[in-house]
Formats: C-alpha cells, sequence, structure tokens
C-alpha cells in the first residue's frame, strides 16, 4: 500500500484494440473459451454507474470491469468461438459498443488466467501467445531497483492483534490523533530553530544506525496497521513480505481482498491506515522530544523516530503520483478506479495520435474523468521521469560500476521493454490503419532536433547565485571571556572610539568571592611557609610552598577573569550594536557576543560560494557580480579577494538556517579546552568565501548584517550536460553529507 511495497487492488481491462491494443491473431479468432467456475463476480454501484468485480479466490487478485465488458466477458460459455462473440452486438445505454474488443478481452482471460481454452484449433499457437503474454506480465521479477520476496501469512497475527485494530480504528481514536497531530505541529512549530538545528546534524555520530533501526520499525508497523485495518473490516491478508527498493529493504502486506469492499470509505481507511499508525508515533515522538533536556540520547531517538515516521511519510507515502499510499486514497475519493492505468492508456492514445497519425480510441472516460484523468496523466508522467531519473544517476553514484548495470537492467526495463513491445504492436496494427509517414517523419525528426539542441545548441545558464551577507569591513566580533551581568555601558552605537577604550563593564560576584577567598588562603599559605621554616620542618614547608604555588596559579587566573570583565577596545573603529542599551543587567555566558566593532564604517559584500562553482567562479574574476539585495537596486560589484580555500566555518551567523538563512549548519564538535557554552555552529559542507567592493550607491542601501543574492558568471555548458550535471552533484552532495555526518 505504500513505499513498503503494496500489490494492486484492481487490474484493469485493455483499451480499445482498433488503435492500438495488442496484436490482432487470426487464431485467436478460432478459440473456443470459457470462464473459470469458481470466480466470483459482484455487482457495485460507483460514481452513478454499474460496475463488476471478478474475484479470483485462489490468487486472492480482484478485477473490476464495466458493464460493456462484462457482456464480452459472460458470452465466454466454451460454445461459442471468439469471432462468434466479435460478431454479436453489445450496446451500453449510450449506444457504445463493445464488440470490437473481445479478442483483447479473450487474451486478457486467458493472460490472467480468468478463462481456460477449449477449442482444439490452433491451440498450440494461442497457448504459446499467452504463454508469452504471462512472461511479459511477470517481468517485472527482473527489475533489479524493486524486487519482491513473499514470507509468511500473516493472518493468525492479524487475529490475535484485532484488539489494537478496534481500538485504534474508531472515531473517539481518531479524534485523539487529530488532537495530537495539531499539539505537535504547534509544538514543533513554536521550536523550529532547535528543530532545524538538530534536524541538520541528525545523521552525525551513530545517528545513522538509530535512524535505519527506526525506520525498519516504522516500516513493519506501517504495514501491519494496513493488515489490521483490513481484518477489521473482514478483509483477508494472505502474504507479507519483504520488497527490496534499491537494495533498501521495505516490508509490504498483500491487502487485495480490501478491494471487494462495498464501502469506499472502508478502502480509504486501509489505504490511510499506515500512514495513520506512523503520524501517530510521529505525534508522540514530537511531544517527548520537546520534553527531554539538550544532549538527551532519548530526545535525539525521538528527533530520530519523528523525521522517519513524520516526514518521509508525507513526502512519499502521501504522494498520490506514485502507485503509493495517497494514490489509491485518490482514486477511491475520486471513485475513479485504476486511474494510473487509464492516465497511462490515454498518454499511448495521443501520443499515436500524435507522432502516427491514428484516429483517437472510442473515448471511454465520462463526467470529471474527462479532465481528471488526463490532468493526473501528465502529472504522474512528469513526476515517474524525475524519480526514475533520480534513482537512475542515484544507483550509478551510489553503487559505482554496479550501480550501472542496475540502471541499465531499469532503463530496459521501465522504458526499452514498453516501446520494443508497442513498436511491435504498430507494425501488426499497421495494416488495419497505416501509419501517416509523413507525420512519423516530421514528429521523429522534431524530437531528433530536440534532443541535438539541448545537449549541443542551447547553453546553460552562464551565471549561478549564492547567498551573500553585507557586513563593515574587518568586522570582529567582541565575546564575553568570562560570565557576569552587563553592569555598565560606556558607549553608543555608531560612536568611533580610540584603541583601549573602555566599552563596557560586566559584574560576576561569585568570581570576586573566589579571588578573595584565593588570596586568603594565598596568606595562610605564606604563614604556614614562615612557621615551617622557623620550626625548619623542610619536608612541611616544601609543601606549603608546593600548595601556594598552585594557588597564585589559579589565583592569577582568576585576576585575569576578573579584569577581562572589564571589555576594552581592541583596535580604533567604530562600535556596531544596535539596543546597546537594553543589555545593561543582563547575564552573559563565557563566549558570548558583546558587541561588534569594525575597523571602517563601510560596507563590504560576503559572497559564499559552494565549491562544484568556485572554480568556474574564478576563469570570470574580472567579469561583472550583481548584487540583489531587498530595497536595493540591483548593482554590479567586483572581487575584492577571493579565500583559496574551503571552510566550514559560516561568513555570518545570519546565513546559518537557524537564524533563518539559507545554509544548512550543525552544532560544531567540542574541542577540548573550549568552553561547553560556546555556541558553535559549522557548515555541512565547506564553502569558499569571496569579497566583494560594495559600490557607493549599494552603500547607502545596505545595513549591516542583511541577507541577499549575488549572482556571478560561470563557465558554460549545453542545457542538457548542465541538467545532467546538477543531478549527478546534487546526489553525490547528499550521500558525502550523509557519509561526513555519520563518521563525526
Amino acid at each position: 500500500m505504500s513505499l513498503s511495497g503494496s500489490p494492486e487492488r484492481c487490474v484493469p481491462l485493455p483499451a480499445a484494440a482498433p488503435a492500438g491494443g495488442m496484436p490482432t491473431d487470426e487464431a485467436w479468432l478460432q478459440v473456443r473459451l470459457k470462464l473459470r467456475p469458481d470466480l466470483i463476480v459482484e455487482q457495485r454501484e460507483q460514481a452513478g454507474r454499474t460496475v463488476f468485480l471478478i474475484g479470483d479466490p485462489v490468487r486472492n487478485k480482484f478485477f473490476q470491469v464495466g458493464d460493456l465488458e462484462k457482456q464480452v466477458i459472460g458470452a465466454f460459455d466454451g460454445s461459442s468461438t471468439v469471432a462468434e462473440i466479435a460478431q454479436a452486438n453489445f450496446y451500453d445505454e449510450a449506444g457504445r459498443s463493445a464488440s470490437v474488443q473481445a479478442i483483447q478481452i479473450a487474451k486478457w482471460l486467458v493472460q490472467h488466467h480468468l478463462g481456460t481454452i477449449i477449442g482444439a484449433d490452433n491451440s498450440k499457437r494461442v497457448q504459446e501467445r499467452a504463454r508469452i503474454l504471462h512472461k511479459a506480465s511477470r517481468f517485472g521479477l527482473l527489475n533489479l531497483i524493486s524486487f519482491r520476496m513473499p514470507l509468511f501469512n500473516p493472518t493468525r497475527l492479524l487475529n490475535l492483534l484485532q484488539p489494537i485494530a478496534k481500538l485504534l480504528f474508531n472515531p473517539a481514536t481518531f479524534a485523539v490523533w487529530l488532537c495530537l497531530m495539531a499539539t505537535a505541529v504547534v509544538l514543533v512549530w513554536q521550536r523550529q530553530a532547535d528543530f532545524s538545528l538538530q534536524f541538520a546534524g541528525v545523521l552525525s555520530g551513530n545517528g545513522w544506525i538509530w535512524m535505519l533501526v527506526i525506520w525498519s520499525g516504522l516500516k513493519v508497523v506501517h504495514e501491519l496497521g494496513h493488515g489490521l485495518a483490513c481484518r477489521r473490516y473482514g478483509g483477508s491478508v494472505p502474504e507479507a513480505g519483504l520488497l527490496l527498493l534499491l537494495f533498501s529493504p521495505l516490508a509490504y502486506v498483500n491487502v487485495t481482498s480490501s478491494w471487494k469492499f462495498p464501502s469506499r470509505w472502508q478502502r480509504m481507511a486501509v489505504a490511510f491506515a499506515g500512514m495513520y499508525v506512523e503520524l501517530f508515533v510521529a505525534a508522540f515522538a514530537a511531544i517527548a522530544w520537546t520534553q527531554f533536556e539538550e544532549d538527551s540520547l532519548w530526545k535525539d531517538l525521538c528527533l530520530h523516530a519523528f523525521t522517519m515516521a513524520g516526514v518521509t511519510t508525507v513526502l512519499f507515502n502521501a504522494n498520490a503520483l506514485m502507485k503509493f499510499d495517497g494514490y489509491y486514497l485518490l482514486s477511491d475519493l475520486l471513485e475513479i478506479p485504476n486511474l494510473y492505468g487509464k492516465g497511462q492508456g490515454w498518454l499511448w492514445d495521443r501520443a499515436r495520435v500524435l507522432c502516427l497519425g491514428w484516429n483517437p480510441v472510442q473515448n471511454r472516460l465520462t463526467g470529471p474523468e474527462r479532465w481528471i484523468v488526463p490532468v493526473y496523466a501528465i502529472l504522474s508522467a512528469i513526476w515517474r521521469l524525475l524519480v526514475s531519473f533520480g534513482l537512475l544517476v542515484g544507483a550509478g553514484v551510489l553503487f559505482h560500476g554496479a550501480g550501472l548495470l542496475i540502471a541499465g537492467v531499469a532503463i530496459f526495463s521501465w522504458y526499452l521493454a514498453p516501446a520494443v513491445k508497442q513498436f511491435h504492436s504498430i507494425r501488426a496494427l499497421n495494416q488495419q490503419q497505416p501509419i501517416n509517414r509523413f507525420r512519423l517523419a516530421t514528429t521523429g525528426v522534431a524530437f531528433a532536433v530536440l534532443l541535438l539542441g539541448i545537449f549541443f545548441v542551447f547553453s546553460s545558464p552562464a551565471s549561478k547565485s549564492a547567498p551573500a551577507i553585507a557586513r563593515f569591513e574587518n568586522e570582529s566580533i567582541l565575546r564575553a571571556s568570562s560570565d557576569g551581568f552587563v553592569k555598565a555601558i560606556h558607549v553608543v552605537d555608531g560612536q568611533r572610539v580610540a584603541e583601549g577604550t573602555l566599552l563596557l563593564e560586566l559584574e560576576n560576584r561569585q568570581l570576586e568571592t573566589e579571588v578573595s577567598v584565593l588570596e586568603t588562603e594565598l596568606d595562610e599559605c605564606q604563614i604556614q611557609q614562615r612557621k615551617a621554616l622557623q620550626a625548619k620542618e623542610l619536608a612541611k614547608y616544601q609543601s606549603e610552598q608546593e600548595r601556594a604555588r598552585s594557588i597564585e596559579e589559579r589565583l592569577v587566573e582568576k585576576r585575569n577573569q576578573l579584569a577581562e570583565l572589564r571589555v576594552f577596545a581592541p583596535f580604533e573603529g567604530v562600535v556596531l550594536q544596535r539596543n546597546l542599551e537594553f543589555m545593561s543587567g543582563c547575564f552573559l555566558k563565557q563566549g558570548e557576543p558583546l558587541l561588534t566593532m569594525a575597523e571602517s564604517a563601510s560596507l563590504e559584500i560576503v559572497l559564499s560560494v559552494e565549491q562544484d562553482d568556485f572554480s568556474g567562479m574564478q576563469e570570470g574574476r574580472r567579469a561583472c557580480y550583481k548584487a540583489v539585495f531587498p530595497g536595493a537596486a540591483v548593482t554590479s560589484c567586483q572581487i575584492k579577494l577571493a579565500n583559496p580555500s574551503a571552510s566550514t566555518v559560516p561568513v555570518h551567523e545570519a546565513l546559518c538556517a537557524n537564524y533563518g538563512g539559507p545554509l544548512a549548519v550543525k552544532p560544531a564538535p567540542k574541542h577540548r579546552g573550549q568552553d561547553s557554552n560556546a555556541n558553535q555552529l559549522e557548515l555541512l559542507t565547506p564553502r569558499f568565501n569571496v569579497e566583494l567592493l560594495a559600490a557607493a550607491e549599494l552603500q547607502e542601501k545596505l545595513k549591516a548584517g542583511q541577507r541577499g543574492l549575488v549572482i556571478f558568471p560561470v563557465e558554460q555548458r549545453s542545457l542538457g550536460m548542465h541538467w545532467y550535471l546538477s543531478a549527478c552533484r546534487w546526489i553525490e552532495k547528499k550521500i558525502e553529507t550523509a557519509i561526513q555526518s555519520s563518521s563525526n
């Protein structure tokens, strides 16, 4: 039902034969076909029309067909040939005929083992054709990207857990779930800065191990939710197993029987059950995360659980553009079964009309389906291409040489095999409906020209952008050397001061007491030294002398800390600190910023550039760089200084994600001798800092600490190569970041 693997709940009939079904074979016309007697056929009203559900009790599969198809299928009683059935008249209330589908429906019945061939004429040829059709339907087993392995029957386990299912799936529990979700969202929103900071280092240390353990457990819980919901409403769950998606192990359960539920709300409940229980876990984890203390293992585990159960569930399982939980929810909500299959059929038909000049197939879409299916088909096709491209590039990057083999198999199974199948279908149908060769040549040439243009003619954007910050030249942040309360402030914002000017004073009564106590201890120690010297007790004298030396060292350290409570200007410059007067009486910890000073009142722009863009940027050092800041016109700038080495130290706190900036950061590792209270951050990946000279008209508009963008020139490539390299770099960067974080 989800990323954890779910079988299709409905296998549709193929589209009408004339414009693109399976190749017509004369042997099929002489076949006598009989439906299996054990099939279960149920009638159902759906979206104001009558549909029929064909159940296969042996394989626990269900197939939904319309009234027209049901009439044709009912005619396969073993006494009439396919040709005789094709000549019969089957019409619905709108006057549409389904007789032309007789051969297609016969093939479909044989392919899915719903009918048996009893005719003797050409039976070997037809059975061989049926074997090929069945083999083609099983081709997905060779797909190395996604592979499913059944393991056991979970029915007994689900029956034992039915009391839990009754507790979970009732209106009262759902109301509690809504309240928990709302509470969790509010709490996380209120502490989004802390959450962003901790989320950036979620894979640091052994975090990836906990993520893997929690993720595996959540996938089991997810599928257990599907199974419990299915059994709760009377369905069967005959199979549970393991799904390998890009060699990542996932659980799955077979809840195909939910398709026979007459209520679409029950079917939607089964589809939503996995996300329902995972979001339950995510809500509890988010609430618990706000209650634990910092640097607590339980707080980290709650963050991991919330990330996997909340964020990934919403991003992937709720996505309706792929056949996960969100797709089945959307399909049932719209009452359009097999929405994906209908959309793919519509796309293939339009492709044949455009490229081959064929007439479109008979439109069987009614009501809102006429626009919902095409829109969904286009969106899902675009999304499938993006995901496929990402998986292929990811496989190549992640598994190196083996990844190329996996990517090759995936390309063949996803694209080449269906293309070959369509090619043979077009060749066979060419006799019935000739191909418009001029149309085919025109579209082929246009497509080839487009590809050539993308990879050889059209250039990629000649510029890129990176975040920038406006700051004063040679800006320095003065930090508190010791803990203390702000006692007195002797300067104001914007004041120019000389070197050595007293800026502010801190007060630390505890530190003063410690100095006084140490002075007293030193005096007592000196007295004991004199007594020992007079008594000629050499050992005691040496002991007291060593003790005095230790006290003196501590006293010097404490006196230095006490002296540093008076903060003086380290150089001649300008004081830069807004609302400085409100700091009076505030308590500051060691390492916290006091105020900022700059040697000059002129502003400069510092650009933070990715490593991949820096080399191309060096070639354009003399080119103009465009600075874009809110409230100021786009202004040209020149490079002042480019740091040749990358660093993980942020150029300014305002660019960090936990302060609203665009750069992802994590807590910097504490080194020996560093104060544990210092709030140090480092970038997830090293970046280059480039200083730009700001024009005079731009300086008048800017304020220190203001964020903006700088557009800079880079080397040009073809558009196609630019897209490919950007995707490769993005995936490599994500993998590298994860590896670096896990090794810290």
